[in-house]
Order: structure tokens, then sequence, then C-alpha cells
């Protein structure tokens, strides 16, 4: 654990899941059968030692699939899900050395003395995900503030994945609209987050999408031109997740997804959409 002056104030950084006998960096978080949650959670740590104010996850390395990864806070067989369905999606990670690791940061209140835990599905049955966690207390530095709720929106239990976004057949120009949610929460934040739909040979590839607000037809661009990038040696897609982005949007606000790619391939052309909602 770290602590450190920043910007006038105290900030405390902790990793929670050290593993020594890990096949790689963190935690081996195993998935159970296609498409089902692991009846089982993994510990990542019995008692945090500070009060955090963050959560900062890494799911590390794996095979091409899609997983969707709950984590949890409370004591073993009483566990309470403060995070559910986080994509994670990346292709051939480990090709040639090469290491490509997103990182899932939040806002969220997890009280000194907490157990946290998580388990996972993925499309493909009982495939192992290392995967790392921090929690920071940084509740004097501006522009973050904690929350209690977080919701999940365009995860797609049945397979794994998510909301299809589809740039359609004309490069460079923005396809249709894709609804992650009909109607979401009052919210002061989210995160965007894209998954690979399992594509295990993608050609290079980049995309601008855009998050909007609205009705079908009169959607509004909230972010626009989003960049992503689509790794024909990896198979990943980078960033996996947007930083956390303090934006306010009302409840039972309509959010949805559009995007440009620079290729038209019918397949390599498609990614996945979700957000991540801050209440």
């Amino acid at each position: 654990m770290g602590d450190w002056p920043l910007h006038g104030s105290m900030v405390q950084m902790a990793f929670i899941s050290q593993d020594p006998t890990a096949v790689t960096f963190g935690k081996n978080l195993v998935t159970g059968a296609a498409n089902t949650k692991n009846a089982s959670w993994l510990e990542l740590i019995a008692s945090t030692p500070f009060h955090a104010h963050s959560l900062i996850v890494l799911p590390g390395p794996d095979d091409p699939t899609d997983y969707l990864i709950d984590i949890a806070i409370g004591a073993a067989g009483s566990e309470v899900i403060i995070i559910n369905n986080l994509t994670h999606s990346h292709g051939n990670t480990l090709y040639y050395g090469q290491n490509v690791v997103s990182m899932f940061q939040i806002p969220v209140n997890i009280p000194a003395g907490t157990r946290i835990s998580v388990k996972a599905q993925g499309y493909a049955a009982t495939k192992t995900i290392s995967f790392s966690a921090y929690i920071l207390n940084n509740n004097n530095f501006k522009g973050i503030y904690p929350t209690g709720k977080i919701i999940t929106y365009g995860a797609n239990t049945a397979d794994s994945g998510g909301v299809s976004i589809d740039p359609g057949g004309t490069v460079k120009t923005k396809g249709a609209w894709s609804e992650i949610t009909s109607s979401c929460e009052a919210l002061q934040g989210l995160v965007m987050a894209f998954g690979n739909q399992r594509n295990a040979n993608r050609a290079w590839a980049g995309w601008i999408i855009d998050l909007g607000i609205g009705a079908a037809g009169s959607e509004q661009v909230l972010i626009p031109d989003w960049g992503l990038m689509g790794n024909q040696t990896t198979s990943a897609l980078t960033p996996t997740y947007s930083p956390y982005l303090p934006i306010s949007i009302p409840a039972g606000t309509r959010l949805s997804m559009r995007a440009a790619c620079y290729i038209n391939d019918a397949t390599d052309r498609l990614i996945d959409g979700f957000i991540y909602g801050v209440a």
C-alpha cells in the first residue's frame, strides 16, 4: 500500500488481488459452464485496509472469447454484487509476447474491512482470466465523487457479449444507432465499454463512436467521435473501457451508440457496446 500527497490531499492505493501461484499477474478467475457464471466466488481480499472511493480492475490476457464478470462485497455466502456483467473480451493478447491489458476504473464506496470477491462467465466453458484489482482512497481529489450504485446497460448474458454496433457497408460513415437502453436511471457519470464479438481474426481497423441520447430517430450526440482500434496481431480492441466520464443524464433517458469504421468487412467492422452508469 502506498501513501503520497497529490494536489494537497492524501491518496491511498492498495493492490487487492495478489496471488503468487497465479500464472500471470493477479488471481486466476475461472468461468463456469458456457454463458453461465461460476457458482463459486473468488475472494480478492478478505478485508480491505482502508475506506475506498474508487475501484480499479485489470482483466488480463486470455484467448478470444467474451466474458462477463460480477464484482461483489460481503462475507462468504452473503455476497452483494456492486458491479454486474463487466465486459472483458480481448483477443490473442499473448501473441508474440504482447500483453494487452485494459483498465476499468469507477468511483464506488467500499468501507474499510470489506471482503471483495468476483465470479465470471464466458462464451466457452471453464476459461481462466488473470484478474487484478486495486482500491483507491481519493476522497479529496477534485472531480472524482464516490457513489453507491453502478448500473450495467447492454450486457447479454445469453452469449456473454453486448449490444452489436454495425457501422454499415460505407467506410468512414456512421451507421445506424444501436439502443443500449431504452430508459436509464438518473446518472452522474458513466464508463463506455466495447466488446470483441469473439473475433479471433480481426483485420486492422479503427472506429469513431458516438454516444447518443433521445428517442429513436431523434438521437442527439452526447459524446462524439470516441476512438477505438482493432489490432490484427492480437485481435484485441483497445481501449476496452473509456475513463469515468462525469456527465449527468436524467432518469428515463434512452442511450444508444453508433459508429463509423474505416473498413467495411461484414465481420471485422462489428463491435459490441456497453455502458456502466454511476447513479
